[in-house]
């Protein structure tokens, strides 16, 4: 802090502890107690909860929702359950801005119960395929490892039409194709 020069009589000091500072011209404190004492005040009379990830991530997505509908970007529609042009919110179905459902404030339990029907109901649907699809497999191993049972010449005459794939190809014995002829063939011999 650079010395005064002159008279020292005007000049005031902070008036925390061994500061050395100014005071500022309006106050009684230097710029940094100022602030120290500020930022204190505010810490007494407003605390803050910090809020989660999650609350900000939704925060997030809202405000980007917000902006998107001013810029034009997103259209507000009608309430999904009733038509209603009027007292339309959006409610969110996922993390994207898009991801939105229209309805009315009185419609609104009813659209996201409906919505988690559907999705309950895609992921049924997803499940039955995917056990389909194991199911399948399964059967088709067996299928394969069943074939050793057949006589020699029989397994080979199999093997060889599998290999045969569409258009003149050859089908090695790696290709998935293959696998799939030879099962569905061994299948139906087996039968």
């Amino acid at each position: 802090m650079p010395e005064p020069t002159g008279n020292d009589s005007f000049r005031r000091r902070c008036v925390f502890g061994e500061c050395e500072n100014d005071a500022r011209p309006s106050g009684k404190d230097c710029r940094a107690h100022h602030a120290e004492a500020n930022a204190a005040w505010r810490r007494r009379t407003r605390p803050v909860a910090t809020p989660s990830p999650a609350d900000r991530s939704t925060r997030k997505v809202r405000v980007a929702l917000l902006r998107a509908i001013r810029r034009g970007e997103v259209v507000r529609g009608a309430c999904e359950a009733c038509s209603a042009a009027e007292n339309v919110v959006g409610v969110r179905i996922g993390p994207e801005v898009g991801d939105v459902l229209w309805a009315c404030r009185s419609c609104r339990d009813d659209v996201l119960r409906r919505h988690a029907a559907k999705v309950a109901a895609d992921r049924a649907a997803a499940a039955a395929r995917e056990y389909a699809s194991a199911e399948a497999i399964a059967r088709r191993r067996s299928a394969i490892d069943r074939l050793d049972e057949l006589p020699p010449a029989v397994a080979a005459a199999i093997r060889a039409e599998a290999a045969r794939g569409p258009i003149g190809m050859t089908l090695s014995p790696e290709s998935p194709l293959y696998r799939q002829r030879l099962a569905a063939l061994a299948e139906s011999r087996l039968a």
